[in-house]
């Protein structure tokens, strides 16, 4: 058959951009950096914000690989209601900060994974949790589920499922008030699919976060050993608007109910959405429209009950 060949370019121009050719070489490969990821098969001249991208990339991954010995990162919690906005969850949410400028996660998180990082960050974010969970619970209150975002980076660690339950021992957290949260397009390689059974097997509730973005098989997805999945907040934000977002809302929460998995919508930020989400069936709900991610004192005052003595 026909074999077709694509191409991304970079262009640097001589004299404008330099005069030495090492510099013209570096100044084209940053060109061709920034077309490929705009879009492939496209072709970019360079430009010195380039450089300062990459150059601020690299910056970011050295400050990175000190980031947990220094104490620069922080865990928030957003909860997680139901239809009647009682609360059932919260999410973990991991913040950077850097000189006390924070660094968003878009921007960290894919570092983290190119550079292995992901799997220390990763262990030290779901102690956190289980430590949160307890403190909460020695303080008199009563908490939900809490739902920690998961890398399959980390889950191929040899024994990644013992290492989450030594944790939980550790500090006396049942695994069953921990959902671990995996993006749908990573749940979908088979080769997680035994891992993602150990981590069920072991107690921790299982959820597919931003369902629709990836392309899920019906009988992938039926076989899957998940609890829950997340609508992501893209179809969310314009179900109100758009007819085929909000088509498309309806049928993961139809298929969700025929599957038996429970249905959460992320980025919930007006009362309309709400209002048809509920129409639909979701059960669980995430968003401005109720609360920021916060601080686990604020989360706790604002959100949590105390528990029942005695």
């Amino acid at each position: 058959g026909a074999q077709y060949m694509g191409a991304s370019l970079g262009i640097s121009l001589y004299p404008d951009d330099s005069a030495s050719s090492v510099e013209l070489m570096r100044h084209a490969h940053s060109a061709l950096r920034a077309a490929k990821t705009a879009a492939r098969g496209s072709y970019r001249f360079y430009i010195e914000e380039f450089t300062e991208i990459t150059r601020s990339r690299l910056e970011l991954r050295r400050r990175l690989h000190g980031a947990l010995k220094r104490g620069e990162f922080t865990l928030v919690y957003q909860p997680q209601l139901d239809q009647q906005r009682h609360t059932v969850g919260a999410e973990a949410l991991l913040r950077w900060s850097v000189d006390g400028k924070a660094v968003p996660p878009d921007e960290f998180i894919p570092l983290a994974e190119e550079g292995g990082l992901i799997v220390p960050i990763g262990l030290w974010v779901f102690e956190a949790a289980c430590q949160q969970v307890a403190q909460w619970r020695a303080g008199g209150w009563q908490v939900p589920v809490i739902s920690v975002n998961v890398s399959t980076i980390q889950m191929r660690e040899p024994g990644f499922a013992q290492a989450l339950l030594a944790l939980t021992a550790r500090h006396g957290v049942p695994p069953a008030s921990l959902v671990l949260e995996i993006t749908e397009s990573q749940l979908l390689d088979e080769s997680l699919y035994g891992i993602a059974l150990d981590l069920k097997n072991a107690g921790f509730g299982l959820s597919i976060d931003d369902f629709g973005t990836g392309h899920s098989s019906l009988i992938k997805l039926r076989g899957l050993p998940v609890g829950e999945l997340k609508i992501d907040k893209v179809f969310v934000r314009d179900s109100v608007h758009d007819a085929s977002d909000r088509e498309l809302c309806a049928t993961v929460n139809a298929l969700a109910h025929t599957l038996g998995l429970e249905v959460v919508a992320e980025g919930v930020e007006t009362q309309a959405q709400f209002d048809l989400l509920v129409s639909m069936g979701c059960q669980r709900f995430q968003g401005w429209l109720f609360a920021p991610a916060l601080t686990p004192a604020l989360l706790a005052e604002r959100w949590l009950q105390r528990a029942e003595a005695g």
